[in-house]
Parts: structure tokens; sequence; C-alpha cells
């Protein structure tokens, strides 16, 4: 029987230079998981997200527990499609994927990506504005080199389209996809790895070498992720667990 994921988002943990420059409460945090369907720390409607991560670090489990507890619970998507190599076979996937709203594809390219694009474009044209959430799983395997995805990153908040991109490596993704994500949740990586990252602009407010030595230390036990949103200049990092099994 599979366990339901638990994903516990917890404050900021800052090196001792930076723990001035910014303030994050624990009350203000709940008060937003509590009244907005979103929580702010995760990820926003209308944006481009990565999730970075090797093999059974928790990526397919913690976007399962997001679909189900914040996006299809709350209605805040009309469909929300899965692109996975699995074609749902993980069981990262039994919680949502016989849900309505919800389609797992076990393919990925262009034509889809630009379809989707062109189909909600159409919609906003005829004034019907439904949301979409595209989850691509696992970018690595069946997405190298796709310029639909590229185009959705730069283009995909202006056709309602929330994404969330998984990848294993970060030299799978191109500059324009990385530089383009509005946050990134980030489990264990290579020290060379977290320092590409953080020089592309995840470090925020601090140094390079802060931000790997951060990294480090909050995906050190399995599952344990950061999120790095530097748009969000009051809570630009956090930290959280999803369980790997």
């Amino acid at each position: 029987m599979t366990r339901e994921t638990s994903v516990d988002l917890g404050v900021m943990s800052l090196p001792t230079k930076a723990k001035n420059k910014i303030e994050v409460t624990l009350e203000k945090s709940q008060h937003d998981r509590d009244t907005n369907p979103f929580d702010p720390r995760v990820f926003g409607l209308k944006t481009f997200n990565l999730v970075y991560g090797s093999r059974w670090t928790g990526k397919s489990c913690l976007l399962s527990y997001l679909v189900k507890r914040f996006y299809l619970d709350k209605k805040i998507f009309s469909s929300v499609l899965i692109l996975t190599p699995s074609g749902g076979s993980d069981p990262a996937w039994n919680n949502i994927k016989n849900r309505k709203r919800v389609t797992i594809f076990n393919e990925c390219n262009d034509k889809l990506l630009f379809d989707l694009i062109k189909q909600q474009e159409e919609r906003i044209a005829q004034g019907i504005r439904k949301h979409v959430l595209l989850i691509l799983d696992d970018f690595s395997l069946m997405c190298r080199n796709l310029k639909g995805l590229e185009t959705i990153a730069v283009r995909g908040r202006h056709a309602l389209i929330t994404c969330i991109c998984t990848t294993q490596s970060v030299s799978l993704l191109s500059p324009i996809i990385r530089r383009n994500a509005q946050s990134a949740v980030l489990f264990r990586l290579s020290d060379e790895e977290f320092e590409t990252l953080g020089r592309e602009g995840l470090r925020g407010f601090l140094s390079v070498r802060e931000f790997v030595d951060w990294c480090k230390t909050h995906t050190s036990e399995p599952g344990s992720f950061v999120h790095c949103n530097t748009r969000d200049k009051k809570r630009p990092f956090s930290i959280g667990f999803s369980d790997p099994e």
C-alpha cells in the first residue's frame, strides 16, 4: 500500500552573514497557507518552475502531493496534463491518475506542446480564461532540446499555463529554460550543479559559496529539498521534505 506523501515546509535557515538580510515569520507563512490555495513558497499561478534531483529523491511524490492537495481539490485548473515516460505506472501518481481533469501522457514532443499553447491562445481570444497545469516528469528521459518547452518557459504565462518540469541534471536543461524559471526546487545535487544554479541567479542575496553550503545542509536527508524563489523579496528561500517512497 502506497503511503500518502507528506510535505513539511519550514522556515528557511540562513548562513550567519545573511540572517539579518531577510525577515520570515512562521505565523505569516502558516496564515498564507491556510488562506491561499497555493502555498506562496512553492509554485505560483502562471509560472514556469523547475524541480532538480537525481532518481528516487521524491520529485514525483512532491508533485503528486501538490496536485492533489492544492491544485485539484481547490479546482484552480480546468485540466492537469502530466507527461511522464512511466505513463502513470509510477506509484507516485496513484493518488491522482484517475481523477477528473487529470490526463497522463507517456510521450512528449514539440507538436503536443505547441498544440497546447495554440489551444490556450484560441480560448483566451474567445474570452475563455481557463488555467492549465502542465507537468513534465523527468525531462532528462523525454524532452531534450524541445523548442516547445523553451516557448512555454518564455510565453506560457500569457497562455495561462503553469508548468512544472523535473530533471535529474542541471546540464540537461538549456540556459533559456533555466533562466526563465520563476522558482526552483532542489533536491540533493552535486556541488558543481548547486554552484551553476547559484551563479545563474538562484542564490539571490547570498554569495555563491553561502548558497552552495545552504543547499547542501538542507538536502542532506533523503527526501529533503530547498525551494528558491528570488522574485519573492520577503521569502526567497524555504525548506521542505517529500517522502521518496
